[in-house]
């Protein structure tokens, strides 16, 4: 049997590198994350795939109070779903979850609807069978939920469930699902530490005794370890520009020789173009602009960011720059990490000098400016003499 599995699917991420599309009224990053779950469903539903089970392991919309358009974009899809009588499983991830006691989480809604046949949504620990397949499921937990303070107190909850779990699972192929952080995965840039939120680190010795594994959560697509053999599935879509080199896909997991690919979909280019500019030679604009790939502006999200000092903003000509950069499906800006000069003070230039020969010391210690020192002098020397006309 063949397992289609995708996770962290976060309609509504991003929303800062776009905008609204005036053809359809949809955002532009809402339909590069469905056209992506589009290619997804394509292949569940092609006979010649030979799917017998869709897994979405949690995350279903960026926030849990996604917008309305949010939520039917996803309900049409998973209506189709339905229609094609694909069985699918929903996991309920963090992003889905609404803390505070007694709120439902984002998947409620589809848990009432859909046809439970087709359409499942597990927001608690369960195992799922079917002819071919035994699937263990664990949703995201938070330790607050469970009454705990500490990530070593939480893991016995896990470990005493999983276990119960396992008890109940009949003869053939044993999936586990969940979403979760396990042990040793590689965190993407900029995850925070684990330990300093309410996160729950699972040992991978809890997974013994199942056949493979497929997670949720860290957004890199993955194989943490093996026996059994544990994987990420990453996200739908690119979320930053951190992850402008990383391929997004969807997991097809075969339970008969028990291995698995990693299938490649059509990710959003973000061209992030990062150039030092803090040595101040040459045209700094046609440095930027020979720095771009003209060829990847028109389907891309692009940003340029530039190293520079202070004293050479002024030589940047932002218009030249946004003059190519506009023609990118989104222009996410042109960013300046600004190096500020701090000069120390001229000690010859105090009360017992002239307004005009303390200006002559100020220029000629400013070596930076030599090649604007004359015109630089010009001006002081005019707005000194309006200061001393006002006096008078």
């Amino acid at each position: 049997m063949k397992v289609v599995a995708t996770a962290d699917i976060h309609f509504g991420h991003s929303e800062h590198l776009g905008k609204i599309n005036p053809e359809t009224g949809l955002h532009t990053r809402l339909e590069d994350f469905l056209r992506n779950f589009d290619e997804i469903v394509k292949y569940v539903v092609d006979p010649k795939n030979d799917v017998g089970l869709f897994i979405i392991a949690g995350d279903l919309y960026k926030t849990r109070h996604p917008t309305n358009t949010q939520q039917e974009e996803f309900a049409k899809r998973l209506h189709f779903l339905q229609e094609k009588k694909v069985q699918t499983l929903i996991l309920v991830g963090n992003h889905d979850i609404v803390v505070s006691e007694g709120s439902s989480h984002t998947a409620g809604v589809i848990g009432a609807l859909a046809d439970q046949k087709y359409i499942k949504v597990i927001d608690k620990p369960e195992v799922f069978q079917m002819p071919g397949i035994n699937v263990v499921l664990m949703p995201y937990v938070y330790r607050q939920k469970l009454g705990v303070k500490t990530n070593d107190e939480a893991l016995q909850y896990y470990h005493d469930t999983i276990k119960d779990l396992q008890t109940k699972v009949g003869v053939g192929p044993k999936l586990f699902v969940g979403h979760q952080t396990i042990e040793n995965c590689h965190m993407p840039s900029g995850y925070v530490d684990p330990e300093q939120v309410s996160e729950i680190v699972v040992p991978q010795s809890f997974l013994k005794g199942f056949d493979f594994a497929i997670f949720g959560h860290i957004h890199e697509h993955q194989v943490v370890c093996n026996n059994p053999t544990v994987v990420y599935t990453g996200a739908l879509e690119r979320i930053d520009f951190s992850q402008s080199n990383k391929k997004v896909g969807f997991v097809v997991y075969d339970t008969e020789p028990n291995t698995f690919e990693f299938v490649n979909l059509p990710a959003t280019d973000l061209y992030r173009i990062q150039i030092d500019l803090s040595d101040g030679e040459g045209d700094l604009t046609k440095r930027i602009v020979d720095n771009i790939d003209q060829t990847r502006i028109p389907n891309s999200i692009v940003k340029v960011e530039c190293k520079v000092r202070e004293t050479d903003l002024c030589k940047i000509n932002k218009s030249t720059i946004q003059a190519i950069t506009g023609r990118a499906k989104f222009d996410a800006g042109l960013v300046y990490d600004v190096i500020r000069s701090h000069a120390s003070r001229n000690e010859e230039i105090n009360e017992s000098v002239s307004s005009h020969e303390a200006l002559k010391k100020y220029v000629e210690g400013r070596k930076d400016l030599a090649d604007i020192s004359e015109e630089i002098f010009k001006r002081g020397l005019e707005i000194i003499r309006l200061c001393d006309a006002r006096r008078k």
